[in-house]
């Protein structure tokens, strides 16, 4: 409970299963690192590297992440409730099955993520970045999507009242090839 893990090198090993709940990671070089099934809530991250790691049913609830590279990323069933990731990149992240209710990403990199079977509701991904992100069968009930670019958004199966968009419904903008809408920048309050 609440290590110190900042500022080290702990590339590529193998915490799966570990009760690392309030732990400390920031300024770290954690890449491709395993945390599956992993007690991470209340995780405090800033500044490091976690490019490809692998958090699949873990527990991060209420962790928080700012300017942390989480590029290609796993969480597949992870509980990411009221995690919150500030100018985070999470490029190719991959959220399956994995509870998201209240998440915030707040001027993250989204582009070629994948939200699928996820609990997005009440969710804020204000000023982020979701070019060519896959929704897929998720509940988007109640997210704050202001400010935020959905070039060659696919999405289908998706529950998004009371979402906002600016008053633009997101399945409104023009079809691409290959029957992916894309969705225009909304930047105004």
């Amino acid at each position: 409970m609440d290590a110190d893990l900042s500022f080290l090198e702990l590339v590529g090993l193998d915490f799966s299963g570990l009760a690392m709940a309030g732990a400390n990671v920031s300024g770290s070089h954690v890449r491709g690192c395993v945390f599956a099934g992993c007690d991470l809530s209340g995780l405090y991250v800033q500044e490091s590297d976690l490019t490809a790691c692998d958090f699949r049913g873990s527990v991060l609830e209420e962790a928080f992440f700012q300017k942390t590279a989480l590029e290609g990323s796993l969480f597949h069933g992870a509980d990411l409730r009221w995690a919150r990731f500030l100018l985070c990149d999470v490029r190719r992240g991959q959220f399956v099955d994995a509870n998201m209710e209240g998440v915030h990403f707040m001027d993250a990199q989204l582009d070629g993520a994948c939200f699928e079977g996820v609990t997005l509701s009440d969710a804020v991904l204000r000023g982020s970045s979701l070019t060519g992100v896959r929704f897929v069968n998720c509940d988007l009930r109640g997210v704050d999507f202001r400010k935020t670019n959905f070039h060659h958004a696919d999405y289908a199966s998706i529950l998004a009242e009371g979402a906002l968009f600016y008053g633009k419904p997101p399945w409104g903008g023009d079809v691409a090839a290959g029957g992916a809408a894309e969705m225009v920048i909304f930047d105004g309050e």
